[in-house]
Formats: C-alpha cells, sequence, structure tokens
C-alpha cells in the first residue's frame, strides 16, 4: 500500500448535541447529549485512511499537557498510523462543537495552536521524502509545510473546508495542491471556481454539498454529480468531509473510475455519520466494498 503524509492537524473536542442552535440570547441550556474526542480535520483522515490500509506517517503540532498526550495515546492505537509531533509552546487545540439535529455544526476554537510551526522540521522533511502522496491540511502553522513541499516532487492533496471563494488565507494551499476538495457551505458558485482551477492545471477538483452530495470535476471538464445514500443513519456528521476524501483516495489509488471514486466517497462520509467518533471503527477496504455492492453494483 501507499505511503501517505499526513501534515497538520489534530485537537481534542467537546461535541454537544441540542435539537435547535440556541437563540442568542443569555440564557441556561441542557444539552441532549455530550462527549470529548480527539478531532480535526488531519486527525480524521490520518485514522480513516490507516483503516483502509494505508500506511500513515500524521504530523501535527500539539501541547505537552493532558490532551496533547490524551492524542498521542489515541493514535498509538491504530495499525498503521505512526503519530509524529512537535511540541507547541502554546496549549493543545481544543475545540467545542454544538451539534443540532440536522447535522449543522457550531465550532469554538477554545484554544488555538501556534501559527508557526515549532522546532525541528528535519523529522517533517523526512516523512515528506518517504511519502508516496501528501495530504496537506490547512491550519495556520500548515503554511510552514509549503516551503519544505517545494523541495520535494509530491502530489499534494488539499481539502479546503468551507472556502467562500475570496478569502486571501487560502491561496497558498490552492497553489500548492495539486488535488482539491471542498465543501460548497460557503461557496454558492463552486462550480465556476471548479472550472477556473482545472483550468489552471488543477487534476481534479471535488465539492461536497452535505445532504446534497457532491460532485467532481476532472480535466476533461465533465461533471460528475452523486447523491448521498439515505440509508445511514445521522448520528455525527464531524468527520465526513475527511472520511469522503479518504474513501476517495482509496478507490482512486487503486484506479478506479472517478464515478467508482465519488461512489466509494460516498460510501465513507456516510459510514462516518453512522458513528459518533471521527471514523466508523469498522472501516475497512472489505466493508467499502460490500457497501459498493450493496448500493451501486
Amino acid at each position: 500500500m501507499k505511503n501517505i503524509a499526513v501534515l497538520g492537524c489534530a485537537s481534542v473536542d467537546s461535541i454537544m448535541y441540542m435539537k435547535n442552535f440556541p437563540e442568542p440570547t443569555p440564557q441556561t441550556l441542557i444539552a441532549d447529549r455530550f462527549y470529548e474526542t480527539v478531532g480535526s480535520t488531519g486527525s480524521g483522515k490520518a485514522l480513516s485512511l490507516s483503516k483502509l490500509g494505508f500506511d500513515i506517517n500524521f504530523h501535527a503540532q500539539i501541547g505537552d499537557d493532558y490532551y496533547g498526550h490524551k492524542i498521542i495515546n489515541f493514535m498509538s492505537k491504530y495499525d498503521h498510523l505512526n503519530f509524529f509531533y512537535n511540541f507547541d509552546v502554546k496549549s493543545t487545540q481544543r475545540h467545542s462543537n454544538l451539534m443540532n439535529e440536522r447535522g449543522q455544526r457550531i465550532s469554538i476554537f477554545m484554544q488555538e495552536a501556534s501559527y508557526k510551526l515549532i522546532g525541528d522540521t528535519k523529522e517533517v522533511e523526512k516523512i515528506i521524502n518517504d511519502a508516496d502522496i501528501i495530504v496537506l491540511n490547512i491550519a495556520p502553522y500548515c503554511k510552514d509545510y509549503i516551503p519544505l513541499l517545494k523541495n520535494y516532487d509530491k502530489k499534494v492533496w488539499c481539502d479546503l473546508h468551507d472556502y467562500d471563494g475570496i478569502n486571501p488565507y487560502h491561496n497558498e494551499f490552492i497553489d500548492c495542491a495539486d488535488y482539491l476538495f471542498l465543501s460548497s457551505d460557503n461557496l454558492p458558485n463552486y462550480k465556476e471556481f471548479m472550472q477556473k482551477e482545472v483550468d489552471l492545471g488543477k487534476e481534479f477538483v471535488v465539492c461536497t454539498h452535505g445532504s446534497r452530495g457532491a460532485c467532481m470535476l476532472p480535466a476533461d471538464n465533465k461533471f460528475i454529480e452523486v447523491p448521498i445514500i439515505s440509508d445511514y443513519d445521522r448520528i455525527d456528521t464531524n468527520g465526513a468531509g475527511d472520511n469522503f476524501m479518504s474513501g476517495f483516495m482509496y478507490a482512486y489509488l487503486n484506479k478506479y473510475n472517478f464515478q467508482r471514486c465519488m461512489q466509494y466517497g460516498t460510501i465513507a462520509a456516510g459510514l462516518c455519520i453512522n458513528s459518533p467518533e471521527l471514523i466508523n471503527e469498522d472501516l475497512s477496504p472489505k466493508l467499502l466494498d460490500t457497501e459498493f455492492a450493496k448500493y451501486y453494483a
């Protein structure tokens, strides 16, 4: 299997569920349920890709504190996953996510990581050098990976999340990437953005639309659209986009056609939302194949 380097980022998240988001007025509320777990987009991709059998070297910046060591211990449980880290001068990144019954999220960053990559980069360069593929995430300190990546001829996959098409913060990540993923949440003219990036040389762009499915524009300029699979119960939507990208990568690296890649991404995302964690613990190549036969064959 391929060696994949996942660069940035890991956190510990507090997840709270309520039927509806509260009105913006002073009040006392009781959550329907609550739990705490390892989170962030780098964790979601590293965990799901490792469950799909890839050899993962995951690098992130964490604090030398209770939460940082919680992440270290959590990552150590997974086969095919090597977790490397720099200790941040700040505490471990922490999020508080408020979820409503429609799967929508309000995410509050209670503690951010430093905006710069802390410490020696020799370990990071070895991870990059050993990798067949790079997955670059978009935390602020992840910009410091980009000059290192320019020293190596590696294909870079990047998830822009809810990019609005305007924010200059994302430009360095867009320029660095060969393959782009994003959400249409804040980008109503997503097709125009996808077309522009393919015209500029991206190998393809994939855009997810939550409950409205996902679409893809390859270099042949023919859009591919797939709906969601409605059979999956929506328990928690955290990590759905990360798992979509991982399922897609699994199919792509197995040389399946683009339609099937999108379907595998849809399956992986559906399995994710069917679980309260960032990944479905049953995720495996065999399960993806079984679900594909069930829904598409």
